[in-house]
């Protein structure tokens, strides 16, 4: 089977020949990552075995949406931060009496911990005497184990 190369130089493996030239199922993904590595919508449809035309197409009706979860990403932290910031404002009686309060709350705690988490902020509390206690081990363990050695050597 040949394979491709990408404008990258990076080679690609080539998909089944379809001589239709039509081929059916093709997996998004697939069609996305090609696309990344810098291949031409003609070389897409020549690895994968369809039209040009069905790699525009394709392309066309996600690049709005992959646009979109790019700009997600890149905001992630605020966007967790605006949802915790509405379901503690949206905790009323009126929706208490419908939601519990713990629903309500374990949604704010992820949505929290999220915050937090892609803001490279602690998601967990850590007791340092324990850090201590777990290093103070490990360099007893390691000496102990180089004093056996230099004795079994000696």
């Amino acid at each position: 089977m040949e394979t491709a190369v990408a404008t990258t130089g990076e080679s690609l493996p080539s998909l089944p020949d379809n001589t239709s030239g039509k081929h059916k199922d093709i997996p998004i993904a697939d069609i996305i990552e090609f696309k990344a590595k810098g291949l031409t919508h003609q070389q897409i449809a020549d690895l994968v075995g369809c039209s040009k035309t069905n790699v525009t197409e394709r392309l066309q009706t996600v690049t709005q949406e992959i646009d979109s979860v790019k700009n997600f990403k890149k905001h992630r932290a605020d966007t967790f931060a605006v949802i915790g910031h509405r379901l503690i404002n949206s905790l009323t009686p009126e929706v208490i009496k419908e939601m519990s309060g713990l629903q309500m709350m374990t949604a704010a705690g992820i949505a929290y911990d999220k915050e937090r988490l892609e803001r490279d902020l602690s998601t967990e509390n850590v007791s340092h005497d324990v850090l201590i206690g777990t290093a103070s081990d490990k360099r007893k363990a390691y000496e102990e184990a180089v004093r056996m050695r230099l004795e079994g050597e000696g």
